[in-house]
This record gives C-alpha cells, structure tokens and sequence, in this order.
C-alpha cells in the first residue's frame, strides 16, 4: 500500500510540476513577442526619418 501511495503522490507531483513549467514557458514566450514587437516598432520609428531625408540621384547614364 506504501508502494502505491508513494507512486500517486509521485505522478501528482510529476503532473503539476509539468503544467507549471508549460505556464512559466508560455509567459517567457509572449515575452519575447512583446519585446520583439516593441524594437521592431523602434526600428521603424528611427527608419523612416532617415527615408525622408535620403536625397534621390537621378539614375547614372553610361557613355556610348
């Protein structure tokens, strides 16, 4: 009877430990969205100043 009990409280244990890790990786995971999402939102911010300021060259002719 021990040898059962010991064996239920182990997979319970096992259980729970397994749906705490899934719920600590789904955090980190959207985490790591968000900051992507937000340098990505950066990048664009210091991009499209510099678009506006580049100046257009009027495409180069070759000799003939």
């Amino acid at each position: 009877m021990a040898y059962l009990e010991a064996l239920i409280i182990a997979l319970i244990t096992g259980g729970v430990s397994s749906l705490g890790t899934i719920a600590a990786l789904k955090t980190d995971i959207n985490w790591i969205k968000r900051v992507q999402q937000d340098q990505e939102q950066r990048i664009r911010k210091l991009e499209i100043p510099n678009e506006r300021t580049q100046v257009q060259r009027p495409p180069t002719q070759r000799p003939t």
